[in-house]
């Protein structure tokens, strides 16, 4: 079998190593840089499979398209516990793509914020991450927010806690 992966105006196509159709494929590597549709921004990616063989006629089995523009980040949770002049930031997500980390932000109004510093994404397989983040100069009207930045540039706001 072989696989097709459109995106832009690019096609790859990469083989489906099943044993002689003594076993099912579940998943192939793809014959060019990017493995993961996951992975590109600002275009679709398409996805087919393709069978034919002895006795077997062509077929294209279209299997999805993934979008470029999808969310980087999912948090799951975004939360603060205060300790005397401290308060200790607690974040996780479910999932990251391209993710290159979060601003730590605080104001005083809820409505001006200013950086109090940055923290990198954790490089892992899973794809639950747990952060978290200490302002040892908080005071009673602090309030906290999340910029999650993406390697292109992008970011968007959590919610202010």
């Amino acid at each position: 079998m072989q696989g097709n992966v459109v995106y832009g105006n690019s096609t790859s196509f990469f083989n489906l190593n099943n044993n002689r159709g003594s076993s099912t494929t579940t998943s192939a590597n793809l014959a060019f840089p990017n493995t993961d549709c996951s992975t590109f921004t600002g275009e679709d990616c398409t996805i087919d499979i393709i069978i034919q063989g002895p006795g077997i006629p062509f077929q294209t089995i279209p299997c999805g398209t993934v979008s470029g523009e999808a969310v980087p980040v999912e948090l799951a949770s975004f939360n603060v516990t205060l300790n005397r002049n401290n308060a200790k930031l607690k974040w996780h997500t479910v999932s990251e793509i391209n993710n290159e980390g979060f601003e730590i932000q605080r104001s005083y109004d809820s409505k001006t914020f200013r950086t109090l510093d940055f923290v990198k994404a954790k490089d892992s397989s899973d794809p639950q991450k747990y952060y978290t983040y200490e302002d040892k100069n908080f005071s009673n009207n602090s309030y906290y927010r999340l910029k999650q930045i993406d390697y292109g540039g992008n970011y968007e706001y959590s919610d202010i806690i």
